[in-house]
């Protein structure tokens, strides 16, 4: 935050384009005070750029030191190698690279994968996980279940009217211009309830789909860990580690 110009006043906002003006706010430190922070930030920079989204430290917020209890961070050394730290300055953990090294020294992502075997399924558990799946997504879905039944009777419910509108009109009973005007009210009822058909039965349909998609994915966890990007890596961690790791 020390390095914003905002805390001292300043707005270096991009319509400025390049030319920053005093600001109209209280400033929190004096311009003065600002650049001696920043002459001592630049002062210390270690040759390692942090991230907080970082594309090759996925496991970055995820975990924490089995030493001291504090979160990790990562760096990239000489722009090539990333690296994670114990936030804990004071704490005794050495910094561990990500990726497996030349030397031998195993990586981090190395040993988080083998890790993520011992969470795939097995085969002889198949059958039954996808039995509980369709209950969970049933369950979860059951709405788009409930209002295809609603929909269906309402359908059945406005066909008959309709079928009622044409005996009367072709008794007598309704005049042409007011059985037009009907017909055409409940033919568009009947359109909008056939469409919400079509979007239930869309998403009732995807069921199985979506119980094949689960099953790949928890029979290969650490394979798609291993070739997701950061985005994907994130929520498998997230999904099977919520609370983070310790190491």
């Amino acid at each position: 935050m020390w390095r914003n110009p905002f805390y001292c006043g300043i707005s270096t906002h991009k319509f400025l384009k390049g030319n920053p003006i005093k600001g109209n706010w209280p400033s929190i430190v004096s311009i003065s005070d600002f650049k001696k922070i920043n002459n001592a930030l630049e002062s210390k920079r270690s040759g390692y750029k942090q991230s907080k989204h970082p594309e090759g430290r996925s496991l970055q917020s995820h975990l924490f030191c089995g030493l001291c209890g504090t979160k990790f961070t990562g760096y990239k050394s000489k722009k090539i190698y990333n690296y994670y730290r114990c936030q804990n300055k004071e704490c005794k953990c050495k910094d561990m690279n990500a990726t497996t090294a030349s030397r031998g020294n195993t990586g981090l992502h190395d040993i988080f994968k083998e890790y993520l075997n011992g969470f795939e399924l097995s085969s002889k558990y198949e059958s039954a996980f996808k039995s509980q799946m369709k209950l969970t997504i049933s369950n979860i879905e059951k709405d788009n279940f409930q209002n295809e039944k609603v929909f269906t009777k309402k359908k059945e419910v406005l066909n008959t009217k309709l079928d009622n509108l044409f005996d009367k009109y072709i008794d007598g009973d309704f005049p042409k211009d007011r059985f037009q005007s009907k017909k055409t009210e409940i033919e568009q009822q009947l359109s909008q309830i056939n469409n919400e058909l079509s979007k239930a039965a869309i998403k009732i349909s995807n069921l199985d789909k979506k119980i094949d998609n689960c099953l790949t994915s928890v029979k290969n966890i650490s394979k798609h860990w291993a070739s997701g990007g950061l985005s994907i890596k994130n929520k498998i961690q997230r999904l099977v580690f919520p609370e983070g790791l310790v190491i």
